[in-house]
């Protein structure tokens, strides 16, 4: 998956903005490995499901 690569070339990535991407389907639990990861921002996609647990460990993440 693209996160794991992304998590091994760039381990320090601050910010990930995935909106406006109409994307469907479930969270990727993988985004909870992105550990100094400080914004996730996921507006204007189509998620379905539950907020991945995973994400719950992200202890830098201050906005969501």
């Amino acid at each position: 998956r693209r996160e794991e690569i992304e998590r091994f070339v760039y381990p320090n990535i601050f910010c990930r903005e995935l909106y406006s991407n109409n994307i469907s389907g479930e969270i990727p639990k993988e985004l909870g490995n992105l550990s100094d990861l400080v914004s996730l921002d996921l507006y204007q996609n189509k998620f379905s499901g539950q907020i991945p647990d995973t994400l719950g460990k992200l202890n830098h993440l201050r906005f969501l």
